[in-house]
């Protein structure tokens, strides 16, 4: 696997990891106050997830990209019921919306373990 393509994979991973650990979720508030980790959250899938870049089809296998494009559907749906209010973190973390996204990135990275290769 080239450089470029386990950027690619890393960032998707992580994110992922990210949106489903609340303790670390947390700790980045701790360490940046001034952000809005909801927002991140947000945002961080934004960036990374490019279904249609052929390079970042091909950092996933092809299982491993129905499992991504599971996870954006509940993403989108989860972005599109909150509708731009995001909470501050520790107030996020009690909604529903924050269990049903956090509940869906552990899904998708406990398949792409079974499914790929996330050694980096």
């Amino acid at each position: 696997m080239t450089v470029e393509l386990r950027v690619h994979r890393e960032n998707i991973l992580n994110t992922l990891e990210l949106i489903a650990d609340g303790a670390g979720q947390r700790e980045y508030q701790r360490q940046v106050p001034f952000v809005s980790v909801p927002a991140e959250l947000f945002n961080q899938w934004d960036d990374f997830y490019y279904p249609d870049d052929d390079l970042f089809r091909e950092a996933f296998s092809d299982l491993e990209l129905i499992v991504l494009s599971t996870f954006d559907r509940v993403f989108n749906d989860v972005a599109d019921a909150i509708a731009q209010e995001l909470l501050p973190i520790d107030e996020f973390m009690k909604t529903e919306a924050w269990k049903t996204l956090s509940f869906a990135a552990r899904e998708a990275l406990s398949r792409i373990e079974k499914v790929g290769d996330v050694q980096a």
